[in-house]
């Protein structure tokens, strides 16, 4: 008997990594392809209106709360338009992954590997590489940003143009 019991313990904790995999609802290439959509709608957006549905509400109702007591509600909208367009300044993502909080049913993180300014020239030989964090939390169904978080990469790395995964940035 207390072989079986053993070997019940054993093949649970070998189980247990994967339990907890499992559980997280999405994976680098969902949370990547809602940031994405994101940072597409950058490209466009003109009233805040339109990048408001990728935030969440603990975002949101910072800024709309700060509002209401503001001195200058003109200067807090442009503060708020700006952290809103945070997300502009990634030009070119050379690698991403995501990693599940909360057993993974409601905070994600995707990593991304990235230049932050647009190069100069096409043959820039030397960029700064950025790590962006953007956290995500779920609510009801969709996966909404409630932060961003920006750390130079130590890395010393150079890629070469064929590593590009996503480029937004018009390099002419």
């Amino acid at each position: 008997m207390s072989l079986n019991i053993i070997k019940f313990l054993c093949g649970a904790v070998l189980m247990l990594p994967l339990l907890g995999r499992a559980e997280c609802e999405t994976d680098r290439v969902s949370l990547y392809a809602v940031f994405k959509q994101y940072r597409e709608q950058v490209n466009t957006a003109t009233r805040l209106e339109h990048l408001t549905p990728y935030f969440s509400t603990t975002f949101n109702n910072y800024y709309t709360d700060k509002l209401e007591t503001a001195s200058s509600k003109t200067r807090h909208l442009t503060h708020y338009w700006d952290n809103l367009n945070t997300a502009q300044d990634i030009v070119i993502v050379y690698d991403y992954a995501a990693q599940c909080l909360n057993s993974g049913k409601d905070k994600a993180t995707l990593r991304i590997l990235a230049i932050l300014d647009q190069p100069m020239e096409p043959s820039q030989p030397r960029v700064d590489l950025w790590e962006v964090k953007v956290h995500y939390v779920k609510e009801g169904e969709h996966w909404l940003i409630d932060s961003f978080e920006y750390d130079k990469h130590p890395s010393d790395k150079t890629f070469e143009e064929s590593q590009i995964v996503d480029n937004f940035a018009v390099i002419r």
